[in-house]
């Protein structure tokens, strides 16, 4: 699965794992194609709420997308004052490789 979001410039890539439906969601965290939404019928994916992001998307997620986790590394080391360096070469060449393999634009 691939989606994107509103957080980064960059797609989202993964596995999803799911046994239930969501309905209702005011505040998704991804646009996905539909067979793959909370509710099997729109593109909405997850939710956000206020520090909370929530997914069905696995992969592992945060391991395969360096720029996601550099949005939320920086946004918890922002809170705490703490300076982040953002990720290294090699996450993002293996996050490249990945599109690469599955043709994903």
């Amino acid at each position: 699965v691939n989606g994107s979001t509103s957080l980064i410039e960059q797609k989202i890539i993964g596995f999803q794992n799911r046994c239930d439906l969501n309905y209702e969601i005011t505040t998704p965290l991804l646009n996905v194609p539909e067979r793959f939404s909370n509710d099997l019928t729109s593109n909405d994916e997850g939710f956000t709420y206020k520090n909370v992001y929530a997914t069905h998307m696995i992969g592992p997620l945060l391991i395969r997308n360096p720029y996601l986790t550099d949005y939320i590394l920086n946004r918890v080391c922002k809170d705490k004052k703490i300076i982040y360096k953002v990720s290294d070469e090699d996450s993002v060449k293996a996050y490249k490789k990945y599109l690469s393999n599955f043709n994903i634009n």
